[in-house]
């Protein structure tokens, strides 16, 4: 997956937990199936979860979590995972890697029945709460702190390289939209950063939890708003992006943000994105 990923196996992991937490030597170990592409996941008993960086350039995201989680825990409306501990590094994995209280539930994306209108107002509120976090934090250094309109050559280079998949005019359109609204005035947030369908856990239908706190910094905070269309289907959507007042964000800079995220997913792996602006010819991720 990566040219330099780490070789984590079941004895690798074992071995970590037997050296660093002895104490957990008894219980039942068994790797997670997962799309993501940053971490190594395994269970742990039935209680906890192991989490690995699978690269060396993933630790940072790694640290960035552990040291947030219990922070942000008390203050947000939606359950997070729970930091039980941090792993240090060896010379057989050489980073940190922790273990967090297992929550119960599925990925959104695979979640059979959900109820969408009640999922997106879950989402509305725990992005609203995570704004108005006003704990100090770190800056995010990527695309998430800044401006929409920095990333304005490499969106539209991505959109012509997936032209074939989703029509070009309607994605420039939304893209351009946003870029002639009134700019982004610099006031930064704290943001989740990564509200993909596969951090957003259902259970019984329901949003029972965010995970995946790599990526949370403060920035720029109509970012976390794209969930409201690739994380919600129909009618939910919408609402998602219209939050009671004073915490509304306009839906056009939410709707631009999905641009370069879609494009630039595709471009790069390959991998369709549900809600998608699709081709005329080509049937769209919802029918």
């Amino acid at each position: 997956m990566h040219d330099n990923e780490f070789p984590i196996d079941d004895g690798l992991v074992r071995g970590l937990l037997d050296a660093q937490f002895p104490e957990w030597a008894e219980l039942a170990l068994s790797r997670i199936n997962s799309s993501g592409t940053v971490h190594a996941i395994y269970r742990l008993g039935t209680s906890m979860a192991v989490r690995l960086p699978r690269a060396p350039d993933f630790a940072q995201a790694l640290e960035r979590e552990t040291a947030i989680l219990p922070i942000l825990g008390p203050l947000l409306p939606t359950a997070i995972p729970e930091l039980v501990a941090v792993g240090r590094p060896t010379g057989s994995y050489p980073s940190p890697w922790s273990v967090l209280g297992w929550i119960e539930g599925e990925p959104l994306a695979a979640a059979p029945t959900v109820d969408w209108v009640a999922a997106a107002d879950r989402l509305g509120e725990f992005v609203t709460a995570m704004r108005a976090v006003s704990v100090d934090g770190e800056m995010s250094t990527n695309q998430r702190g800044r401006p929409l309109d920095s990333r304005d050559t490499w969106t539209r280079d991505s959109i012509a390289a997936v032209a074939d998949e989703f029509d070009a005019t309607v994605t420039t359109a939304i893209w351009e939209s946003a870029l002639a609204a009134p700019a982004w005035d610099g006031t930064r947030k704290w943001i989740h950063g990564d509200l993909l369908p596969g951090n957003l856990l259902v259970a019984d239908g329901e949003l029972a939890a965010v995970i995946d706190f790599g990526e949370c910094a403060i920035g720029n905070p109509t970012h976390d708003l794209i969930a409201g269309w690739w994380a919600s289907t129909g009618p939910a959507a919408r609402p998602f992006g219209e939050p009671p007042e004073p915490t509304r964000l306009r839906g056009t800079e939410a709707e631009a943000w999905l641009c370069p995220a879609l494009s630039g997913r595709c471009r790069t792996t390959g991998s369709p994105i549900p809600h998608s602006p699709s081709k005329p010819d080509r049937p769209s991720a919802e029918s």
